[in-house]
């Protein structure tokens, strides 16, 4: 019986000798503990965050395709992936997060996506996406 540890590094096409980096190594750890979780839906949400934080796409679409939720957000801060994505720069990953229908939301601090670009200063082609995006889901 093939494990969903297993299951996983297949869909990201991986074998675990390559996956040791530790950012991906770190991500691991968070789905499937150092003994390999049988059912890690409960931490694909925060995988997804941690995802967007080191923009690792293929993972993210992993973790979306088996069951996290889009729209998950820390507790502690109320942010959501595209929060996150925006502050770290990841512009393939906001794009991938907003054409997944992410919320356009504030964060505990009621910063939205567009306030954490600024404070970031992220790139010119970020502000200019991540403005036009929360422009068009709050229908202005």
């Amino acid at each position: 019986m093939t494990t969903l540890a297993e299951t996983a590094l297949k869909e990201l096409g991986l074998s675990p000798e390559q996956y040791s980096g530790t950012k991906k190594r770190d991500l691991w750890f968070l789905l499937f503990g150092s003994e390999g979780r049988t059912n890690p839906v409960p931490a694909l949400g925060e995988a997804l965050l941690h995802c967007a934080y080191y923009g690792i796409m293929d993972a993210a679409k992993w973790v979306v395709a088996e069951g996290a939720s889009i729209n998950f957000v820390d507790p502690n801060t109320g942010m959501n992936a595209l929060h996150i994505a925006v502050g770290r720069n990841h512009l393939d990953m906001a794009l991938y997060l907003v054409e997944k229908g992410i919320a356009f939301v504030p964060d505990n601090q009621g910063r939205m996506p567009t306030t954490i670009a600024a404070e970031c200063e992220v790139s010119d082609e970020m502000c200019d996406f991540i403005v036009e995006a929360e422009a068009k889901a709050e229908g202005v």
